[in-house]
């Protein structure tokens, strides 16, 4: 298992290592961070650097949106791992998702 990297560039979240249920709640906490910084209101959460995703990356992702609709910042996924994408699917949330 690789350790969850969380960088923030210039509106982007960009996401490398492990999403599992043992690294999430470290995204959780370093996360909100770009959520208030976000200057033009919008981020895109780039999961590129993914390797390996369960679950728990799905309810980090719900997470998120949550708190951008609280922080009434829009936020898009990019290169989401397939193994998300079936998870979302299976979920019936692949239509509340904003997945690029």
């Amino acid at each position: 298992m690789t350790d969850l990297q969380i960088n923030f560039d210039d509106g982007q979240i960009l996401l490398s290592g492990d999403i599992t249920y043992e690294t999430v709640s470290r995204a959780l906490k370093l996360s909100l961070f770009p959520l208030d910084a976000a200057t033009d209101k919008s981020i895109l959460v780039d999961f590129s650097g993914i390797g390996h995703a369960d679950s728990s990356g799905l309810a980090l992702m719900i997470h998120w949106l949550r708190e951008g609709k609280t922080r009434s910042v829009d936020i898009q996924f990019i290169h989401i791992p397939p193994k998300l994408i079936a998870l979302a699917g299976m979920s019936n949330l692949e239509e509340v998702l904003p997945i690029s």
